[in-house]
């Protein structure tokens, strides 16, 4: 997973071994909450944010989404250029919205 999603940090993720990858992966998805969850996967040299959504993403795709600089991007920028990318069709969709 992380070779595809972040091919540059492989030297990074690499260094975690099996066992530790497990541990921490069960600590993972035994965790209550997201935050939980992206911190014990973030704790895993060359894990960033995207990555570890995207693990998350792979495990339940109903309920997690790949949080990647396009992402932020789309998230952060000011409110005028929200409404152009939104005119656009590049519109982020609001939990319970149906558009």
């Amino acid at each position: 997973m992380c070779r595809w999603k972040s091919p540059r940090s492989r030297l990074h993720y690499e260094r975690s071994g099996p066992a530790t990858i497990r541990r921490v992966s069960t600590a993972a998805l035994a965790a209550r909450d997201e935050q939980a969850r992206i911190a014990h996967l973030v704790a895993l040299p060359g894990v960033s944010v995207a990555t570890a959504s995207a693990i998350l993403t792979l495990i339940d795709p109903a309920r997690y989404g790949v949080l990647d600089i396009r992402c932020w991007q789309l998230l952060l920028q000011p409110p005028l250029r929200r409404r152009q990318s939104a005119r656009a069709g590049l519109h982020a969709r609001r939990s319970g919205s149906s558009t």
